[in-house]
């Protein structure tokens, strides 16, 4: 064969690369500059190659110099030039190849790369890449310029900007319209009168973006910049845009000099970027645009603007968190107005400036929240302006906040009888009758009015109104009862919170805090006191009672007309803000306030606008500012204080807005007409037999302030704004005025609840008084339980006869009733007479009061009959007003006795024994009753000529609907009809059935079978068989149709279908009724209707209640009573219907779920139907099915919930009957027993090692081996330990960690010691790294394993393990740590089931030990079986009616089955660690290089048996000898004064056994001798004591300040003596380092092993990126790696290529991550000289602690198995070329593979291992031949240690003929057999 010609050759192998000359290539940016004479013009950008990208460019016909004559420094428009060694090839040449230099100050070729080149005729194209920053590649002027003498340009030129419209066609509905476009023009004079061609270019950002052709000035509009090409090219707003201008007497010639324009700024400016406002006030952020912007003209011209969005980009998105606010007009941001076509046609002129006002947004906290912010712009990513300016990032301000003090530590307030005090502190007295007005906002629509009247001849106030906008709330006890209620729910823009039933707090929109005590005095009457708090809003703007808040008292006394009264005007200043009748709250006339204007709306601006997730209170944009009065005070008020929401509007809105008005009316009416009896029976009431001094009063108040009042033991550490001798002062009048000691409790109460308030609004004084203030709200209680209970904990804990939170009712005294909804009488025509209707009275106790509620009937005789009694929970509103539901009757429903009139009798008890009187509430038809009120009582009575019949009113001779024979006959019974004729059937029943009816699908047009449920009325016939029928059907006993007559047999006309239940929209759960009436004929009168029992349609949960022992299951069991089907359409699919299951009351998340699953069930059942075939079939319906529960277990030894409720309903859209879908089937009580068996329970193994059991056994396990630790019975998870022998004794040195397909191991058997996953087939573990000697790994049940690496016996390490176990462990487990079920009579059970006695613990042990078969140590173990499906632990998502969460990827009703979500659902998240994910690390490489890796590891550690371990018998025991007794005094000494656990030792369980680690370390010490041991057992005490406190909410709860003193003193090894333990966290002292101070900073870390033993072939492993090293005393942060990379050539030198320091990627303490460079083919080769070849390449690396000192380097070869070889030796690697293999240029060829470029030539080992050889005789080549190396060779590298050399380093090589030799063919060339590189000693095998 002859070979092809070598021009076809080279044009195929151009094909095969794909560079042929027909293809279109870029061109390369900025050839007009690259000439190496251009020379660069004043500011005008250099052309720099440092981004370029790395591809095939068409240069035209210019070609790069091949030389550097003529270049210098800055020519070719560049700094560095770059030209080009060799001859420019020609077109037959082909792609080749070419050296390129960097021009330097120092060489013409300092920097060397390669390119290629070809010749496309007309044209050349390189394959170009990045250079340095510096430099670009020069090219030759093209051919045929016209070399004329360039012109002069323009002096100057400038950049402006220019808005048009451009008309273009939708894409989606072809409509013309404007569309708005930005263009930048290059303005410039003319030169001369002289005719010049002027080539203009564009920089964006000194880089060139475009170059214009030349063009007259004529058509210099050409050249323009458009906003479409910077777009294209990814620029937006925010750049500097300049121009260049050359020119050039013709089109082609010679160009001048550029002209550079100055830089063009495009975007908007922010003119303010600092900003200072103080708190309340208001700021300006002033913005510029530097460009004019439009908008697209669509249809009818729109209003042209850019939104510009203004958001904190440090806050999260919760309005709570929020820094500014605005007023409403504002927006939180600015509309940038822009120009409309219209205004562009006009010649209208752009605006370039906007502003926007902004102000901080108040806390509910008298701290400045922040003293500074950042508030970040920009324009949104869509508007109608130029897209140009959309999504564009303009700038950050820096606002500055002023604080504002006025309104700190202030408050206004009336007491008593009333004691007043202005906002500024002024103290006077108001002894006037009447109402006022106490606080008024002079800008906003915020008020406060007060009403004192007499009590016991002074005044009190007795009611306040509180007016918000259209919202207004009233307390008021100038009578009784007393009246707690909205008079108007216009608005809902307050907050009003419930302390108790006699403490109201009420927070108005701007933050003001109203606080109302209800206070029983004067006994038994009530009065009033009242406390406001302003916010910061209020400052300046006050006026009222209360003064100006401005921090002067000395216009607190400003009256409405603006006089100052002097301080000895009070009641003239009192009096000037009386109010009158037709100002007041009270009066109902004043019940419709006006609404808060929109204009004054204060307005949160939602954070961070560019996060995805928005809150659901913003409804529109989100730059939209949150605005209205009820959201600012959301986002403005705290929320973690205590209080219920108070909320009667909700149950004022069950009543239409007209009954309620009349009801407030009438309520208000009536107390006005009580208040003079009411003041009457005040007089009654004497002033105490007791008369006080001022002197005596004082001493008294004195006395039992400092005896019985909680705030006097607090008053050392009170503000003085809480003035202790203002609330003596007005005891000591108050005591001397009336002489009732119970005044001094009420000053006293009234002083401590202030003291709250404060400490309640003072962040800064909680946490700096943090144990004082709980100690405070611990001690108080209400009113101190009025000597009727203890306080605990803040709690009023009652008497056995005493009730309500401050034990002031007697449990003996029913509450009254003093008033009912319209005063006991209701006329069903004119009112709501039933549903929820209130009752007034006293001594209503939540939750304790019971409602009798009696239905009555008032007969002829006047005689009351209850009809009907209920005893129920009385649903309470307050302590004065409660609600009771009165069943509203339909005319049907009404009474069919003869009553004359029928209502409901209500009474309530406290106790549910003693009843009081009686409230009679009557309901009556006006049409027909009447009645009159008496003192005797409500008189009722039938008016003349009308019936009052079954509850419904006649007229006389009115007919009886359901027969015309009845009529009413008032002169012989108005009660009752005379007549009825009867027919009633012998039986009567509803029944229900199934059918399928054929219809059209809408979709496809095919037949369907759809299932219909049916319901007949099934009676017995009349013996009269000319009767007609008349069915009537009920639906909840309303009627829901009356069919037509029908005779007998036609009867089935009569049935019921599903159609029409649901039409009406009713679904399952409802009970159906049929009613049958005969008549003669179908018109003829129908007799009376006899009716069936109701028939109940629905699913049936037949099991309501179920008792759950966590751990175990329960099950939900259900039966439908009605069948269903499923739609038939072409195949018959199975039939079901789901039943969904969820807890109504959890928000939707997996760690506040109830309830979990086993995998083989789900949250959900489904309930199997009829198929149409199995109807045809008539096969039975079945209608039961089950659903399996169980709880879901939380992470904390206290159980979450006794009891919850679960609720089932059938979803929307399934295949079944349309009734059956979307149907709430009713509540399961699901009641669960704690299990304890497992509550503060732990196996651990210690130190050498000490065991104990699950249920507390304790012994020792002084054997060598691997054992089962823990094995649980059901599910896959187990662990095991190993033991070794460590000095005198035995220590655990290894675990392994397996759950399903997952393993996790720590081996410190030997060094160095692994911690790694052997296994990540499933991520199912949850693994925490406390630090770098501490991991916590939570297993999918629960189950806790916590390891600590010891570093005992030094300097080598050991393990303590301890296992937490979880209540899925009970009764479930095996191994060393027993059985756990709190017995201990059965932990040394066996394997095979026996139980050896506590004696024989070595028996026990060793019956648990693994041979190596079934140890996961072995790497044969490390593919352990998954976790089966059926054993999944499934987590049910609560609240299925919300939104569903990310977790949940199927139907919402899907449980979430894995372990890892199940663990995830089960663990808090609240502890310390981080997550440990080694399984991400060595995802990066493949499955098989990690098995082979953890494999190699751990057989090497199995090399040379347990006495390699460490040398442990080289370490001896101390030369201190201890006695028992001696040993453990010293351990008794150092627990005391070191031991951070043993100071809590009081608090722990005593399963957190101190007397076990005293034991167990003076067992130690008297075998070791070593008083390390003794830190160790402390330290494992302590880690024990914590993992209790952290699994124990209550213990953590009740212990708070205890537990975080045990946090902040708890460090690490106790820092191993070498730094100071500070709040938990070790304070290093000099050089030591690390989380304990365990490491110096001096002693660099050792590598002791690397990734495959240090050598890797890249023909078969992963042998760069990220590759794994060994050591110890790695620290994160902190360690730095030195890299050398090098090569060793076949010359024998080592050449280091590069040396890198850099931080070290630490996965551990012992292992670590490097990167190794991957080389490409290119990359490996050389040039085919043969002293150049590398033979193999790699890197050196050593670890250093202090960036000084670095341990002794490991080596990591690389190599190609491919055509090498390599041998093992002491000293190093050999290596050589594999036989059958060539290694030429620097890579591997395989027996005959060709040349890369030549196919005549190709690789043949026989003849020569190093040269390519000639294939056949006769080929042209183009290659000269390479030189032939004759003699095989080995290189021996040897790692020495010490520094490196540059060029060539410590590394021994020695170049050896070793391989086995053989006959070569052709020229030989000699080599030496030895080679030795000068001055370095080497290694020499012969």
């Amino acid at each position: 064969m002859t070979c092809m010609p070598a021009l076809i050759i080279l044009y195929l192998l151009s094909n095969v690369n794909g560079q042929d000359c027909d293809t279109q290539y870029d061109i390369l940016p900025d050839l007009d500059r690259r000439d190496q004479t251009y020379t660069l013009a004043e500011n005008e950008p250099q052309v720099f190659d440092g981004i370029l990208d790395y591809k095939w460019y068409n240069v035209n016909n210019r070609s790069m110099p091949t030389n550097s004559t003529g270049l210098k420094i800055g020519s070719c428009g560049t700094y560095y030039p770059i030209w080009m060694r060799g001859t420019v090839p020609s077109v037959e040449d082909g792609v080749v190849t070419r050296t390129v230099c960097i021009m330097s100050f120092f060489s013409y070729c300092s920097v060397q790369k390669t390119v290629e080149v070809r010749n496309c005729s007309i044209y050349m194209i390189y394959k170009l890449g990045s250079t340095t920053k510096t430099s670009g590649y020069c090219f030759n002027k093209p051919p045929g310029i016209q070399e004329l003498g360039p012109p002069v340009g323009p002096e100057s030129t400038v950049v402006k900007s220019i808005l048009t419209f451009v008309e273009e066609t939708s894409n989606i509905d072809n409509a013309v319209f404007q569309n708005p476009k930005l263009f930048f023009s290059c303005e410039f004079s003319e030169n001369g009168n002289k005719t010049f061609f002027y080539k203009v270019v564009w920089f964006v950002n000194d880089v060139l973006i475009l170059s214009r052709n030349p063009v007259l000035y004529t058509e210099i509009k050409n050249t323009d910049l458009s906003e479409d090409e910077l777009i294209n090219r990814n620029f937006k707003l925010d750049i500097t845009i300049k121009c260049g201008v050359q020119a050039s007497e013709r089109y082609n010639s010679t160009l001048g000099e550029m002209t550079i324009s100055p830089d063009f700024w495009a975007g908007i400016k922010v003119l303010t970027p600092d900003i200072t406002i103080k708190q309340g006030e208001t700021g300006v952020i002033q913005l510029q645009s530097t460009v004019p912007f439009g908008c697209i003209k669509y249809g009818r011209a729109p209003e042209c603007f850019l939104p510009i969005e203004m958001y904190d980009p440090y806050d999260s998105y919760d309005c709570q968190s929020s820094s500014i606010s605005v007023q409403y007009s504002e927006g939180c941001g600015t509309k940038y107005q822009g120009l409309t076509f219209e205004d562009w046609m006009d010649h209208k002129i752009f605006n370039w400036l906007a502003n926007i006002t902004l102000t901080t947004k108040d806390i509910d906290d008298f701290n400045q929240d922040r003293n500074s912010f950042i508030l970040t712009l920009r324009t949104p990513q869509l508007s109608t302006a130029n897209e140009i300016m959309n999504d564009n990032f303009l700038g950050i301000i820096t606002v500055h906040v002023g604080a504002e003090t006025a309104w700190v530590r202030k408050n206004c307030y009336s007491r008593i009888d009333p004691h007043m005090n202005t906002f500024d502190q002024k103290y006077y007295e108001n002894q006037n009758l009447g109402e006022f007005v106490l606080y008024r906002h002079t800008t906003f629509k915020q008020e406060v009015q007060m009403k004192t009247y007499d009590c016991y001849g002074a005044t009190c106030a007795c009611a306040v109104s509180i007016r918000a906008g259209g919202e207004l709330f009233i307390i008021d006890v100038c009578t009784s009862p007393g009246l707690i209620n909205h008079a108007s729910c216009k608005e809902k823009i307050m907050n009003i919170q419930k302390r108790n039933e006699y403490k109201y707090e009420i927070y108005m929109p701007l933050g003001t805090m109203v606080m109302v005590d209800i206070e029983n005095w004067p006994n038994p009457f009530s009065s009033l006191n009242i406390e406001i708090m302003p916010s910061v809003r209020d400052v300046g703007r006050t006026e009222g009672l209360c003064g100006k808040l401005n921090d002067d008292m000395a216009d607190d006394f400003t009256t409405p007309s603006g006089t100052i009264e002097p301080d000895s005007g009070n009641n003239e200043f009192s009096n000037s803000w009386r109010i009158d009748s037709t100002q007041s709250f009270l009066n109902p006339n004043n019940h419709d306030p006006g609404y808060w204007e929109e204009y004054l709306y204060l307005c949160v601006c939602p954070s961070a606008l560019n996060t995805t997730t928005k809150p659901s209170v913003v409804t529109g944009s989100d730059r939209d500012p949150l605005c209205s009065p009820s959201v600012y005070l959301a986002c403005t008020k705290k929320k973690e204080f205590p209080g219920k929401q108070y909320d009667d509007c909700s149950v004022i809105s069950k009543r239409s807005r007209v009954s309620h008005i009349n009801e407030i009316r009438r309520i208000l009416a009536k107390r006005s007409l009580d208040e003079e009896t009411y003041k009457e029976e005040h007089l009654l009431y004497k002033r105490s037999a007791v008369f006080y001094t001022m002197e005596d009063a004082r001493t008294t108040c004195e006395d039992l302030f400092n005896n019985s009042c909680l705030a006097s033991d607090f008053e050392y550490f009170a503000n003085n704004s809480m003035s202790r001798d203002s609330a003596i002062n007005d005891c000591t009048l108050d005591l001397a005025l009336v002489g009732d000691l119970e005044l001094v409790d009420i000053h006293c109460s009234s002083y401590t609840a202030e003291m709250e308030r404060y400490i309640r609004k003072d962040s800064e004084f909680r946490k700096s008084h943090s144990q004082e203030v709980q100690s405070f709200y611990a001690m108080a209680c209400i009113n101190n339980c009025n000597g009727h209970g203890d306080c605990i904990n803040g709690t009023c804990v009652c008497n056995e006869s005493y009730i309500e939170e401050d034990c002031s009712i007697s449990k003996h005294d029913p509450p009254a009733i003093l008033d009912i909804y319209n005063g006991g009488i209701c006329n069903r025509n004119d009112d709501e007479c039933c549903g929820t209707i209130p009752i007034y009275g006293n001594r209503f106790v939540s939750g304790v009061t019971k409602l009798k509620l009696e239905k009555i009937e008032v007969d002829a005789t006047r005689s009351i009959q209850v009809k009907e009694t209920i005893i129920q929970d009385l649903e309470i509103l307050n302590a004065f007003q409660a609600e009771i539901e009165i069943k509203c009757e339909t005319r049907k429903r009404r009474s069919t006795s003869k009553a004359l009139v029928t209502g409901i009798r209500a009474s309530l008890s406290n106790n549910g024994t003693n009843y009081g009187t009686a409230q009679i509430f009557f309901t009556i038809d006006s049409n027909c009753q009447g009645y009159e009120n008496s003192t005797n009582g409500t008189l009722i009575y039938i008016l003349d000529g009308k019936c009052y019949i079954n509850g419904v009113c006649y007229s006389e001779d009115e007919k009886d609907p359901s027969n015309d024979c009845n009529k009413c006959h008032p002169a012989i019974d108005h009660l009752s009809f005379t007549c009825v004729p009867d027919f009633k059937p012998a039986s009567i029943e509803v029944k229900s059935y199934l059918t399928f009816v054929e219809a059209t699908s809408t979709i496809t047009n095919g037949f369907i079978k759809t299932p219909k449920l049916v319901f007949s009325c099934d009676f017995t016939q009349s013996n009269n068989e000319t009767l007609f029928y008349t069915v009537s059907w009920y639906v909840n006993d309303f009627l829901l149709q009356s069919k037509e007559p029908v005779p007998y047999t036609e009867i089935d006309k009569t049935i019921l279908g599903e159609d029409e239940l649901t039409t009406r929209m009713y679904k399952l759960n409802i009970n159906i009724r049929c009613g049958v009436q005969a008549s003669t004929d179908t018109n003829g009168t129908r007799g009376e209707m006899t009716r069936s029992l109701p028939f109940w349609v629905g699913i049936k949960i037949l099991t309501p209640t179920i008792w759950i022992k966590q751990g175990e299951t329960g099950v939900v069991q259900l039966k439908s009573t009605v069948p269903f089907g499923c739609i038939k359409f072409v195949n018959d699919p199975s039939c079901s219907l789901p039943i969904e299951m969820y807890d109504p009351y959890d928000t939707y998340d997996c760690q506040a779920s109830s309830i979990s699953v086993q995998g083989s069930d789900k949250c959900y059942t489904e309930m199997q139907g009829l198929t149409f075939e199995a109807w045809m079939d008539q096969t039975v319906f079945n209608g039961a099915a089950n659903i399996t529960i169980t709880t879901k277990d939380k992470d904390d030894f206290n159980q979450d919930r006794s009891y919850f409720v679960l609720t089932l309903r059938t979803p929307t859209g399934s295949t079944v009957n349309t009734i059956m879908n979307d149907n709430i089937l009713g509540d399961i009580k699901v009641y669960v027993q704690a299990e304890t068996a497992w509550v503060q329970k732990n196996c651990y193994s210690r130190i050498d090692p000490h065991m104990k059991s699950f249920d507390e056994k304790y012994y020792e396990n002084q054997n060598i081996g691997e054992y089962i630790l823990y094995r649980h019975t059901e599910f896959k998870q187990e662990v095991q330990m190993k033991t070794f022998e460590c000095l005198w004794a035995k220590c655990s040195c290894a675990v392994s960690v397996r759950a399903g397909g997952e393993l996790f191991i720590i081996d410190v058997c030997k060094s160095p010691s692994l911690i790694r996953h052997a296994s990540c087939s499933e991520n199912i573990m949850i693994i925490r790294k406390m630090h770098e000697y501490k991991y916590e790994i939570y297993m999918p049940l629960g189950t806790m394993v916590v390891v600590d690496i010891i570093s005992w016996p030094y300097p080598e390490y050991s393990l303590n393990i301890e296992i937490t176990p979880s209540v899925k462990d009970v009764n479930k487990t095996k191994g060393l740590c027993g059985n756990l079920n709190d017995d201990a009579a059965d932990d040394f059970t066996t394997p095979s089931g026996t139980i050896e006695p506590d004696y024989n613990n070595d028996e026990f042990s060793n019956s648990w030990k693994l041979d190596y078969t079934k140890s996961y140590l072995n790497p044969d173990n490390h593919n352990p079986e998954t976790w089966e499906e059926y054993l999944h632990l499934c987590v049910c998502p609560a609240a299925l009616n919300t939104t569903s969460p990310s977790v949940v990827s199927g139907s919402n009703r899907d449980s979430l089955c894995s372990p890892s979500v199940y663990l995830a659902c089960t663990k808090k998240k609240s502890f310390p660690g981080n997550q440990y994910n080694d399984c991400s690390v060595i995802a990066k490489r493949s499955t098989v290089s990690h098995a082979k890796e953890v494999r190699r590891i751990l057989m090497k550690r199995t090399v040379g048996g347990e006495s390699s371990n460490h040398g442990y018998r080289l370490n001896k025991r101390s030369t201190i000898n201890y006695t028992m007794d001696a040993a453990r005094a010293t351990c008794e000494k150092i627990f005391n004064e070191s031991c951070v656990a043993d100071t809590f030792k009081d608090l722990s369980n005593n399963t957190i056994s101190r007397e076990s680690a005293i034991h167990d370390c003076s067992l130690d010490l008297v075998i070791v001798g070593d008083l390390k041991l003794v830190d160790v057992h402390c330290a494992s005490f302590t880690a024990e004591t914590e993992r209790y406190i952290r699994k124990d909410s209550v213990f953590r709860s009740s212990y708070s300040s205890e537990v975080q003193s045990f946090y902040a003193k708890t460090c690490i090894n106790n820092c191993n003596g070498h730094g100071d333990c500070l709040n938990g966290t070790c304070i290093c002292h000099g050089l030591f380092i690390e989380a304990d101070c365990s490491i110096s900073k001096a002693d660099p870390p050792p590598v002791l092993d690397t990734y495959n033993g240090g050598i890797c072939s890249r023909s078969d492993d992963d042998c760069c990126g990220s590759i794994s090293i060994y050591g110890m005393r790695f620290v994160s942060g902190v360690t730095k790696q030195k890299v050398e990379q090098f090569e060793v050539l076949l010359n024998g030198t080592v050449e280091i290529q590069e040396t890198i320091v850099r931080d070290l990627l630490i996965l551990n303490a012992f292992e670590a991550e490097m990167d190794v460079p991957c080389r490409s083919r290119k990359q490996r080769a050389t040039s085919f000289e043969d002293s150049a070849l590398s033979l193999v390449y790699g890197v050196r690396v050593s670890l250093s602690n202090d960036g000084i000192n670095y341990g002794e380097a490991q080596s990591f070869y690389i190599y190609d198995a491919t055509c090498q070889e390599f041998e093992k030796k002491t000293s190093g690697y050999s290596f050589c070329i594999r036989k059958g293999t060539c290694f030429v240029g620097g890579l591997c060829y395989i027996k005959d593979e060709k040349h890369p470029s030549d196919v005549c030539k190709q690789c043949r080992p026989d003849k020569d291992q190093y040269s390519f050889t000639d294939a056949i005789l006769g080929c042209a080549s183009n290659e000269s031949n390479p030189p032939i190396m004759t003699t095989e060779t080995v290189i021996i590298v040897s790692a020495v240690s010490g520094g490196a050399v540059i060029i060539v380093i410590a590394i021994a090589i020695t170049i050896i003929n070793r391989c086995q030799r053989g006959k070569r063919g052709g020229k030989s060339r000699s080599r030496p057999d030895q080679y030795q590189i000068p001055g370095i000693s080497s290694n020499v095998e012969k």
